[in-house]
């Protein structure tokens, strides 16, 4: 696969995200043993290595760089997305993950150091994470590695739209980065660019619908295996009739602790963003004192039904409200969150709610 950006030209700071591919005997320089090319190595900042002549020695080389520098195995740069396309969704389900994508990229930039966001380029998905990555949570870099230049013939107007925007190059679009991986459609082409995705990337964001047996996501997962973290969003369980506001990356906000947002009509669900069975939420309908009615307004764990269902808690981590069924007498939705003595690791820090 052809990738602009090639060349053998090191980064002048340590800042950068971008490409940096050569033979061996080319990158020489980072390569040989001792302080020069320590020093070398880490002048190349956060940049891809590739070298063109010993596939897999980028990653070496990485590695090296990020044990050089401190780095913990759970930062990831470079993360890409791989789902279902638009017309394999029902409306809510594009909602819904155009609203989790947007959520997990804040939470892979403040958590993980992503700031590489690559997508394929297709519709649903692809699409979806390059908008959340570059409008939410405003990545450095996006880059599209596309199969072939005619990708969008027979896409509806908007979605080509959003394609030239996310695919295309700066300052047009928002990608710094942009290849093909053949002149002309073929079932090889697309192979060809996810693997060249997942050879790039240092995490994977999975779209996916888990009954299906095949299919492109299901391939790209099948490839990844155990090489790189996943993370899964599980179109199934969304709601037939779950809603949003808008209809892009907005429909998020991360509140910091004691912080307050209006809600609208309608179904929504709050999350926290937290380790599976590290925090139990809590969930207070109050009146306009900020007071519970009575014992049955707090939603937890032990009661985690509203009396009139409007507050459901439907994990430890989540909560779904209809808001058109709040009482009316219910000024304020107060959420809580302890640490659980069930969580392995211990509490982590409470600091984000998104919903």
């Amino acid at each position: 696969m052809n990738r602009p950006g090639s060349g053998v030209k090191l980064a002048e700071s340590g800042n950068s995200t971008g490409r940096i591919a050569g033979t061996t005997a080319e990158l020489a320089q980072l390569t040989a043993a001792g302080p020069a090319a320590e020093q070398a190595l880490l002048t190349t900042g956060d940049a891809l290595l590739v070298l063109t002549d010993s596939p897999g020695a980028g990653r070496t080389l990485m590695a090296r760089r990020a044990v050089l520098r401190g780095d913990g195995p759970d930062r990831w740069v470079r993360v890409m997305c791989t789902g279902h396309r638009e017309r394999s969704l029902r409306p809510a389900q594009r909602d819904w993950a155009r609203g989790e994508l947007a959520r997990v990229a804040t939470k892979l930039v403040a958590c993980h150091g992503m700031r590489v966001a690559i997508h394929g380029g297709a519709t649903g998905a692809d699409l979806y994470w390059a908008a959340a990555a570059h409008d939410t949570a405003q990545v450095d870099d996006v880059w599209a590695y596309l199969p072939f230049p005619g990708q969008t013939r027979g896409w509806a107007p908007e979605q080509v739209a959003q394609w030239h925007r996310l695919a295309g190059l700066k300052p047009d679009g928002v990608a710094s980065l942009r290849s093909f991986a053949a002149q002309h459609y073929s079932v090889a082409a697309l192979h060809h660019r996810n693997d060249a995705m997942i050879a790039d990337a240092d995490a994977v964001v999975a779209v996916l619908d888990p009954g299906k047996t095949g299919g492109g996501t299901v391939s790209v997962l099948r490839k990844v295996g155990t090489s790189r973290p996943v993370v899964t969003l599980d179109v199934v369980a969304v709601p037939s009739d779950w809603r949003q506001h808008g209809d892009g990356g907005d429909d998020v906000s991360v509140l910091v602790v004691g912080a307050n947002t209006v809600l609208d009509q309608g179904l929504m669900r709050c999350s926290v963003t937290a380790p599976p069975g590290s925090v139990d939420l809590f969930v207070s309908q109050l009146d306009a004192q900020r007071r519970v009615r009575s014992d049955a307004d707090l939603v937890f764990f032990n009661s985690p039904i509203s009396p009139e269902g409007a507050v459901r808690l439907l994990d430890g981590v989540t909560a779904q409200v209809d808001l058109a069924a709040v009482p009316a007498d219910v000024a304020v939705l107060s959420f809580a969150v302890a640490a659980s003595d069930e969580g392995e690791d211990g509490p982590p820090p409470l600091g984000q709610i998104a919903g």
